[in-house]
């Protein structure tokens, strides 16, 4: 589902982002600016800014909900800071 929101906000990128499926890391500190930020988001970026993470991962690691992840990655996706890669590579 976030995989096609996503691609629905950004229709000029390939279908090439897999949260699901793919390991996922923060290219660098996201500027949350007029978006602005839950404090999971702080927690979120610490982690993704370290490891490369698949979104079990991710959600084991902070226990958050869904809603809370994937709103965090739509915000990263859309500020395109967020590295996605297969995890077979």
């Amino acid at each position: 589902m976030l995989k096609s929101v996503m691609l629905q906000n950004r229709p000029d990128l390939e279908p090439s982002i897999d949260v699901y499926q793919g390991k996922l890391k923060l290219k660098r500190w996201p500027d949350f600016g007029l978006h602005g930020y839950k404090i999971e988001y702080l927690k979120l970026t610490t982690l993704l800014l370290a490891n490369d993470l698949t979104y079990q991962q991710i959600k084991s690691a902070t226990g958050f909900t869904d809603e809370i992840i994937d709103s965090f990655l739509m915000l990263v996706y859309k500020l395109d800071i967020l590295n996605s890669r297969s995890s077979k590579n």
